[in-house]
């Protein structure tokens, strides 16, 4: 599983990854950058597509300035600033520009109280990660210490040469330094790591009884169905609803021991639904993900327990109540394209309540520095063209 990817919570920390891999122009040299490897306030300014110089923001405090403490972590100017960036350009691409700093979007809350509110979360999360990773003593292994290393070489010789990458990483995102580029793309691999350690590689420490648990209450049924289509023809005949009674025929005349096994053949053969080929095994929905009256009569069945004929405006149904498999992917997944089983869904929901119960547990301090933070000021003094 690539838990990195589903996990809602790091969908920040992945926004440098993913613009970099994504991203096809060349770097421009921006000036020259200290032998640290982060880059200078100073020599050009950048404008972007927002119309902001944010090199011009990102001198309003020394990078290493430290803004919020947490615990034996801290966050500094130049982390806090990568969430500022990506925060931006999120806001940006919903409004399709950016309203006024000043302007309150909420009650005693402005635009940048919003970004500023919403960066400091972020970035807390992240904070979020790394303590709980200590808590359990899941650290990242050599092999992915190395793959970082070769992670960020194979970049800077796509991109023309260490410099380079780093002025593209900086102008796309906000990443100043190689030290930040490898701790957000650890950060991504710490997840991993911390998943591994409580659920095990692919979820095998957590029990189909403890996924059936966690979603206990939120309605979830399984079901497999014949389905004979309305006929489309012009004449009164309903010759889908003969077909489905001679198929119901067989299934209540049918005495062995292998029921499901005998539904399946019928199924296969006989059933003219759609998305029999991409859920061969059956159906996992809730309330509202199927038409009514096939919702209704699964309710009413117990698991083993074939129907009576059900009609809809599809056709005609035999619908067969199944145990929960929670290794399916819910049906309203593929609406939302949401390709996630049940398993992985449940994963995800315990990993956000220990992210939750870890963040509680965390002490936070905001430094002088951070409360001296004015967006609005910061950004209004450079918000201009040359």
């Amino acid at each position: 599983m690539e838990n990195k990817k589903v996990i809602a919570i790091i969908v920040c920390v992945l926004m440098l990854v993913m613009s970099v891999v994504g991203c096809s122009k060349d770097a421009e040299d921006q000036g020259d950058k200290p032998p640290d490897g982060s880059i200078s306030a100073e020599g050009s300014h950048n404008h972007n597509d927002h119309g902001i110089d944010y090199e011009a923001a990102f001198a309003a405090f020394a990078p290493d300035t430290i803004m919020i403490n947490t615990g034996d972590l801290t966050v500094t100017w130049a982390e806090l600033f990568f969430y500022i960036r990506g925060n931006i350009n999120e806001v940006f691409s919903y409004l399709g520009g950016l309203p006024d700093w000043d302007e309150e979007i909420a009650e005693d809350t402005t635009f940048a109280d919003f970004v500023l509110l919403n960066s400091s979360a972020d970035v807390i999360e992240a904070r979020v990660i790394e303590s709980g990773a200590a808590y359990l003593g899941v650290t990242l292994s050599d092999e992915d210490v190395q793959g970082i290393v070769e992670y960020f070489y194979s970049l800077t010789e796509r991109f023309g040469g260490e410099e380079e990458f780093l002025e593209l990483i900086w102008e796309e995102d906000g990443c100043s330094s190689r030290e930040l580029f490898d701790r957000l793309v650890g950060l991504s691999r710490l997840v991993d790591a911390i998943f591994y350690e409580l659920y095990g590689e692919n979820g095998e420490l957590v029990t189909d009884e403890d996924i059936i648990d966690h979603v206990d209450g939120d309605g979830y049924l399984m079901a497999k169905h014949i389905l004979r289509l309305h006929s489309t023809d012009d004449d009164d005949s309903d010759t889908a609803r003969t077909e489905i009674e001679e198929i119901w025929g067989l299934l209540n005349e049918y005495e062995g021991d292998e029921f499901e096994y005998f539904f399946d053949e019928l199924m296969f053969e006989y059933s003219e639904d759609s998305g029999l080929a991409m859920s061969p095994q059956g159906y996992l929905f809730q309330y509202g993900d199927m038409v009514r009256e096939f919702f209704d009569a699964a309710v009413d069945l117990e698991i083993g327990q074939f129907s009576e004929i059900v009609e809809t405006s599809y056709g005609y149904h035999i619908i067969l109540r199944i145990p929960i498999d929670v290794d399916s992917v819910p049906s309203s997944g593929y609406i939302t394209n949401d390709t996630r089983t049940l398993r992985e869904t449940v994963m995800i929901s315990m990993f956000n309540s220990r992210l939750v119960s870890w963040r509680n547990d965390m002490e936070i301090e905001y430094t002088d520095a951070f409360e001296s933070i004015d967006l609005a000021e910061i950004f209004a003094i450079c918000d201009h063209d040359d």
